[in-house]
């Protein structure tokens, strides 16, 4: 491998991989036997510890296969801590114990079908008694392991997730994946019962096609099976809840366009300049169909118009108090010494009649619009038979149904406002 699993970040390894197909399933029950077999025991294990310990092979084994054919580096993170396990809310309803956990790690090292750096965490007590800091284990499959499963016949189109798998997710917080933001529990109501049963349909819906990706240099490969969830922040069902976990948002945009679905080529549209748009619309003043929000004097032309569209995001995200950094992706050269102040300014001044929304850390209430948008259209196109795949504010489907995700688009971003109290203004719709 190319380096070690120590220098790399790595996701959280998740518990809720499991068989589709019986291919898998008896490549599972073959490595449970292995580790089975190679155990000294002075009596057997009671029927639901054996259920207990499979569950976490199959597990374990599957997420770490999975891992090494997504196109990226194959490491996961999981915790050895004891209290990690002891929890059990909608999120952790995984079969797994820290004592299955940790054994079925060190077998795969073991005997070879995992390599892995293990964590470590230094407590601090003067500073609380939950103080202190560490790194979790890593692991990833290696080599013995895939052929295990490839040499059998399984595919990662052969490996889904469980029914436990809570779709409606909470969060608080900020920070990355490591730090600061954490799933939170909540209470049901009527709108997330609601949401959990339309994502149910939509993932039953989309899981009956094959999705693809084509490139010139390569052979067709097949993107694993996900499951999209709703993810809402900062402790609110009204921030957030855009859909997450279809392995195409991990494409660069570049390479949308190469993407097949049964087979067929695919177009993608998206609502242009969506939250510039929805805020004019909140206020109750719609902007004309043919008016750029990004188009902002002193700043057209020249590849600026994606500075002027980070620039508005910054400022409708950010709250009083931050710090608006220009982004490393915005050449020095080319913007100028202290550009990135200018273009915000010159940005305030073009946009005066919504200035209350810059700073005001109001933009996350637009993707809960957003979301709903996103959630109505691919409910529409389900009921047609359409596989549409969503990346946020732009959709994508098979080319013959270009005008039936245009058509499906207008009424849900109409149908959306329209119960805010915001209706009677139509999106703008390009093809990417």
């Amino acid at each position: 491998m190319s380096s070690s699993p120590a220098t790399e970040s790595a996701p959280a390894l998740t518990w809720s991989r499991t068989p589709l197909s019986e291919r898998a399933a008896i490549a599972a029950n073959a490595l449970c036997a292995e580790l089975a077999g190679g155990e000294v025991r002075q009596r057997a294990l009671r029927p639901n510890d054996k259920q207990r310990l499979d569950q976490t092979v199959t597990a374990f084994a599957l997420e770490l296969y999975v891992a090494r054919r997504d196109g990226g580096s194959g490491l996961r993170r999981y915790s050895r801590a004891q209290d990690t396990y002891r929890k059990r809310n909608r999120y952790a309803a995984w079969p797994v114990t820290h004592t299955t956990v940790c054994k079925v790690a060190d077998w795969l090292i073991a005997s070879g079908y995992a390599d892995a750096t293990l964590g470590h965490y230094r407590r601090y007590p003067e500073f609380g008694e939950n103080a202190g800091v560490g790194k979790q284990s890593r692991i990833r499959a290696t080599e013995k392991l895939v052929s295990f499963f490839e040499d059998r016949g399984v595919t990662p189109g052969h490996v889904g997730f469980a029914s436990w798998v809570e779709s409606v997710v909470l969060r608080e917080g900020r920070g990355g994946e490591e730090r600061g933001k954490r799933d939170i529990d909540y209470a049901d109501t009527a709108d997330t019962i609601r949401m959990r049963a339309n994502l149910q349909r939509i993932n039953a819906f989309l899981a009956q096609f094959r999705i693809s990706v084509s490139r010139d240099s390569g052979p067709v490969v097949d993107l694993p099976p996900f499951v999209l969830r709703r993810i809402f922040s900062r402790g609110s069902f009204e921030r957030g809840g855009r859909f997450y976990g279809g392995p195409w948002l991990e494409l660069p945009s570049e390479d949308r366009p190469a993407l097949l679905i049964n087979g067929e080529e695919v177009v993608e549209l998206d609502f242009s300049g969506l939250h510039p748009r929805l805020i004019y619309q909140l206020e109750g003043r719609p902007l004309p169909a043919d008016a750029d929000p990004y188009a902002v004097p002193g700043w057209i032309g020249q590849g600026r118009r994606a500075w002027v569209k980070t620039a508005f995001q910054q400022l409708i995200n950010a709250d009083k108090d931050s710090k608006l950094r220009k982004p490393p992706d915005v050449p020095a050269a080319k913007i100028g010494k202290g550009g990135w102040d200018k273009l915000k300014q010159a940005m305030s001044k073009h946009h005066g009649e919504i200035e209350g929304w810059f700073r005001s850390g109001r933009g996350i209430e637009l993707q809960r619009i957003d979301s709903d948008i996103a959630e109505a259209t691919l409910l529409a196109l389900a009921d047609q038979g359409v596989c549409c795949l969503p990346v946020h504010d732009s959709f994508i489907v098979p080319r013959s149904h270009e005008n039936q995700l245009r058509d499906a688009m207008i009424q849900a971003y109409r149908g959306v406002l329209s119960e805010r109290g915001h209706g009677g203004t139509d999106p703008i719709i390009h093809t990417r």
